[in-house]
């Protein structure tokens, strides 16, 4: 069951950025359908490690009480890390 709420957003964080990236820390999120505007959310989760890509994968959860996100929409850049990324949302 689909909660929109709170949506989840992965993120494959890149190794030189891994030791930076904890839980607690906020992250703005920035998409395509909402020019000029930023969601804010919190790095909530570090899932694992991709010892291919050499990427962590972690969890931003971003508060969605209007519904306004959607689920499986992409974010087009994260924080300060990862600008100009790609990211789906969940």
């Amino acid at each position: 069951m689909a909660q929109p709420g709170v949506l989840r957003v992965y993120v494959n964080v890149p190794e030189e950025y891994s030791q930076a990236t904890t839980t607690g820390l906020t992250a703005d999120l920035t998409l395509a359908e909402f020019p000029g505007r930023t969601f804010t959310g919190n790095w909530c989760a570090l899932r694992g490690h991709n010892y291919t890509t050499r990427t962590l994968l972690a969890e931003v959860d971003v508060n969605n009480p209007s519904g306004q996100l959607l689920s499986g929409a992409y974010a087009k850049s994260i924080s300060r890390y990862l600008d100009a990324s790609t990211y789906i949302l969940r």
